[in-house]
Order: structure tokens, then sequence, then C-alpha cells
């Protein structure tokens, strides 16, 4: 199929989320005339036939594919094995269920052109390709998704977490010092070296039969086929870029779009004076930089739609906002940096511009996800071929009540690290800190490293931050400021600090999770970083430790119970943190529209949500490809 084509069916299945979610905007759009490389969506209302189709019913055709049988309408045996990909059988009842994903899902989404859902579609030729039905051409597509699906999950099997090049584990320690009952051992970085559903989406799965109320058995199997196939096409994103060559390959054929979006943060205020001091106090501030104005956001923007995420509204296009930002925000002169005090209808905002991003850029970069998902799911395919027995195949008509839209997790609030990693500073003996040893003063940056793993959703190792924060090591250890300079840099915010263990008990007990600086005693000779992780039911403490030696020689390192008389003694410093950000408020999609009204003068999708949206495209885009 052409890619032109393939887009096409990019543009209806996201246009399907989006409209399943509340949702109309994403911007922005597939340029017309264009190629058709890119999964971003162009929507399109469903226009209903309003004549009768002639009856169109091909000849039966090639026996070796979709047009085998001019119609597949009939009964046949539901159990009779019609494909077969490597050693995995599909059943004329299992391919029922793939066909009905498919139909639903162009059905629900308003895709044009579309048959006449009210006539048989082995009755109506479809526009997208002359020589096939409608019912040969979602046929083909059933056949194609559950091929790739079974090729993904194959694939899996023995799919390697990539790990960090410095991270030189000495197994014999993990024995002498660890069990694997400990708790915290289910989360060490390398100890599960193979691809791993996380528990998010494995709770998704696990309850398909309550998201899908009387959904047949075959059509639970084939969600929880799809959900699998998706959790390792995300794993294989989470651990993927592009190369210069893959953007320059797509770069020429959006070179001419015009117009661009913004990112900025703002912090609203009901007054000016209160705006100046803000924009004042940042200037003079140690840190002059855009993580320093969100810290200045975070705590206080009147704008509750972003206000836990520093403010922070990207992807904005021209018109979006109150005509005063826009103005201020859209001159050709503005630069990255620029600061200032803009007043609207809502009150004053202290502004700063991040940048801009050209559409054509926007567009080529979705265009290379989408030729890069869709070749490795080609080569997957090619590695375990599909042989189909289509005079066996027999299909009654499709039931169009549930598509990918609710069988597919959907993708909001998605986390790929849904709790937080324990690393092990002894297990980068080769790697520096400053110019000290990691393994011996890296207890420090080895916790921050855990912590903001899970907080900013991304494998921050302990080599990688060591390399980027080498300053803030010194003869004694980790210098304590960079617990909290480091928050908003890596995108998350502290909620307050206190030298007593009290107050980080009270916060615990609200679900909130800490940073704890002890100094000798329980836990250290010296000193000594831990996390906080959360409250057990008996009042106790989870903890992630970072120092080998401790696993042996601390009792509750067995169960995880770690009372609060171990804590107290040589604890000093207790940072709390606001929670993770997974939802913006102000986004249409995982937020509740929460932005001022008339900040927005349309809806506003997330970062976070655009990317699902993209990776989730790309998905049923490239997967049902024949």
């Amino acid at each position: 199929m052409s890619r032109k084509i393939l887009a096409r069916r990019a543009v209806c299945l996201v246009l399907c989320a989006l409209m399943l979610t509340g949702c109309s905007r994403v911007l922005p759009t597939v340029k017309k005339g264009s190629t058709g490389k890119s999964a971003i969506p162009e929507t399109q209302a469903a226009a209903p036939t309003e004549t009768e189709p002639a009856p169109t019913v091909p000849p039966d055709g090639n026996p070796n594919d979709v047009t085998c049988k001019g119609s597949y309408t009939g009964s046949g045996n539901d159990s009779y094995v019609v494909a077969v990909a490597g050693e995995e059988p599909l059943t004329n009842a299992q391919l029922q269920a793939f066909y009905d994903l498919e139909a639903a899902t162009w059905y629900q989404s308003g895709s044009q052109p579309a048959p006449d859902w009210e006539q048989g579609l082995d009755t109506q030729i479809c526009p997208l390709d002359s020589r096939l039905t409608w019912q040969q051409y979602f046929l083909g597509r059933a056949l194609a998704s559950w091929h790739s699906y079974v090729a993904l999950v194959a694939d899996s099997r023995n799919a390697k977490m990539p790990l960090d090049p410095e991270y030189k584990p000495y197994d014999g320690n993990y024995e002498k010092y660890m069990t694997d009952t400990m708790p915290a051992i289910a989360y060490l970085y390398g100890r599960d070296p193979s691809y791993k559903v996380n528990s998010l989406h494995q709770a998704f799965i696990d309850g398909l039969p309550q998201t899908l109320p009387g959904a047949s058995q075959q059509l639970l199997a084939a969600a929880e086929l799809a959900n699998y196939a998706y959790s390792y096409f995300t794993f294989c994103r989470f651990f993927s870029e592009l190369s210069e060559e893959e953007l320059a390959r797509q770069a020429g054929e959006y070179s001419s779009e015009e117009g661009y979006t913004v990112t900025f943060r703002h912090i609203l205020v009901s007054d000016e004076e209160t705006a100046n001091a803000l924009l004042e106090e940042f200037a003079t501030g140690r840190k002059v930089d855009e993580p320093r104005f969100g810290v200045l956001a975070n705590t206080n923007s009147l704008d509750e739609g972003t206000r836990l995420d520093g403010g922070l509204y990207a992807g904005i296009a021209p018109g979006q906002l109150a005509k005063e930002l826009d103005a201020w925000l859209f001159d050709p002169a503005r630069t990255a940096g620029d600061t200032a005090v803009v007043k609207t209808g809502l009150g004053y905002h202290a502004v700063y511009f991040s940048g801009r991003e050209d559409n054509s850029a926007t567009l080529a970069q979705r265009a290379a996800w989408l030729e890069k998902d869709t070749d490795l799911i080609r080569a997957l395919r090619e590695a375990m071929p599909m042989e189909v027995t289509y005079s066996a195949i027999t299909l009654s008509e499709p039931d169009t009540s549930i598509g990918y839209a609710q069988a597919l997790y959907p993708d909001i609030a998605h986390e790929q690290i849904p709790d937080v990693p324990l690393y092990i500073q002894q297990d980068y003996t080769e790697s520096r800190y400053g110019a000290f040893p990691l393994a011996s003063y890296g207890c420090g940056i080895t916790t921050l490293a855990m912590f903001a793993s899970y907080m900013a959703d991304e494998y921050l190792t302990p080599p990688a931050l060591a390399k980027r924060y080498g300053s803030y090591c010194h003869s004694s250890g980790t210098d304590a400021v960079l617990i909290s300079d480091a928050a908003p840099e890596l995108g998350y915010y502290v909620l307050t600090t206190s030298y007593d263990w009290r107050d980080a008990e009270a916060y615990m007990q609200q679900g909130y999770k800490a940073i704890c600086l002890q100094h000798k005693g329980y836990f250290t000779r010296g000193g000594h970083y831990l996390v906080l992780r959360s409250l057990n039911d008996d009042g106790t403490v989870s903890i992630r430790d970072s120092n080998l030696y401790n696993y042996g020689k601390l009792h509750p390192h067995k169960d995880d119970h770690f009372t609060w008389s171990k804590i107290i003694p040589s604890g000093v410093n207790y940072w709390i943190f606001q929670d993770k950000i997974t939802r913006i408020p102000a986004c249409s999609r995982c937020g509740d529209n929460s932005a001022p009204q008339g900040l927005l003068q349309s809806e506003y999708l997330c970062p976070r949500c655009l990317t699902a949206l993209s990776r989730r495209g790309d998905f049923l885009t490239a997967c049902p490809e024949f």
C-alpha cells in the first residue's frame, strides 16, 4: 500500500482517539498535497451516504490474497485455522474479532471515504483500492494487524533493555548482600535486562473484561494481544531516537510549510506590582534560566491549568491565546529568554518566552517517526512470515460497537517508570563524580538518579547525572543544594523542606515522597542520602538505599519496613516533593480544561498527550498496512 494511503489511515485512527476523549484539536494538520508520510491527523467530518449502492461483488480472484473470494460472507468452522505466523495460529473466530475491531475503528472515527454501513460490505467497492470491496479491505487490515501484533510480541520475548554502558555490576556482590525476597530488589536497575510490561499497562490488560463489558472471549483475546503488542511498541519508542539522516529524509517534504508554534511559561497574578516584583526576583536570582522561572510559576501563579508544571504552555498556535499575549508571543522580534509583564482581562502575566518551532520541523519529525515505526513492524513481520488459507475464511457483518479507541491502552497519564527504581552506586566502579569515584562518593547523585528517573519518567542513571552535576561533588560528598537545584531542571518541584521528621511523616501520610540526608548513625559512618518512597500500612517507611552493603547488614531491608526510630536520630534534612506530573489540568485530553476562562481561545493539548497521540497513531497506522 502506498505511503499516501498509509498516512490517510493515520488521520482517521488518531481522530478516533480524539473524538472519544472529547478533543477536537490537533495542530498542525497534514500539509495538503503532501505524500502523506505524517501521522498527524487532518480532521474530516463524516458524511452519510445518500445513494443506494449498486451491487458490485467482484468474482473470485487470486487465491493467495484478499481477492480470493468475491464475498467472504457466510458461516463456517469457527475453530478452523485460517492463518499461521511462525507457530502462532489464527482461527476463523479470532479473525472475526480483529475484523470487527478494524471496521469499528473506521466507523467510530467518521473517516472518509466510508462504506454505507447499512449495506453489505461485500457489495461495495473500496475507493482506496478499486480492486477490493470494503469487506476485502478490512479483512486485509485485520490479517495485517494480527500479523504485526504476534510479530511484536514474539520479538519482545528476546528484547533487551538498553543499559548504561558504565553499568558494570559485580554479580557476586548481589549474591552476598541481597536476596530475591527483598521488596526493593524487584526495582533493581538491570535485574530484568529484558523487556517487561510495566505495571500500569498490565493493570489495563487485566481489567479488559471490566473495560469492555459484554465483549466476546474472542474480542477480549484480540484486545489483549493488541495491548501486549502496543506495550512493547511503546517500549521500543521509549528507547529510540531519530537520527539526523531520518529527519533529513523528511525535511524537504515539508520545507514549504509556513507558520510556527510557540512555547512559553507565565505567572498569572492579580496586580501589576506583583508581576513586576516576580520578574525582578527572577532577574536577580542565583539562577536566571527557564527552570528557575518555572519554580516561581509553580509557587505563585493563579493559573491552575499549568501551575503545577511551572506555568508551561507548549505548541501554541497563532490566535489560540488572549489577544494581548498572542501579540507579544508572536512578535517576529521575540527571542528565547525574553520576559515581560502583559496585561489581559484575566490580570497580569509575567511571561517567559521559551522559543518557537516551525510547523515544517514538527511535521517532518512526526513523519520520520511514522517511517521508522513502519520499517520496524515490516522487518518484524518479514522475520515471521504469515501463511493464509483465504479460501477457508468466512465473515459475518462487523460489530462496530468496540474499536481500538475502547480496546487499546488510552495512553493518558502514561508512565514508563511507575515506581522509583533502585540504583546501586557500587555498580559504577569505573565512573567519576566530579573528581571522585562515583562508587564511594556517589550516594547523593545515585539517590537523585533514582528519584529523578521516577519523577521525569526517564532512566536518568547515576553516571549521566554525575556528568551533569559533577560540580556539586566535594570531598565531603554531594552538596545538599543539588537536591533542590536539580528538581525543576529535571521536570518536578519541591513542595517543602524541613529539618523535622514529623513534617516528612505528615506529608508522606498524604502520599508525597521525600529525600532524606542522614549523618553518621544507623545508615552510614559519614553522610548518606535516602529516598523515602512511601509509608507502609503499619506506619513504617519503604526506602530506596543506594549502598549495596546496607542490604547485607540492615535487617529492615528484608521486608522494606524501616521504623522512624531508625531514621530520626541521624536524619538532618528532609526534602518533600510535589506529586509526579502525569496530567496537565489545562489539557482537554488528560485534564479538565481548567485554564482560566478567556486565556485559551481553543482547546489545548499538552506535550504529553501530543506525544501519546502521535505514537498511538503510528501504531494504528503501521500495524494494519498490507
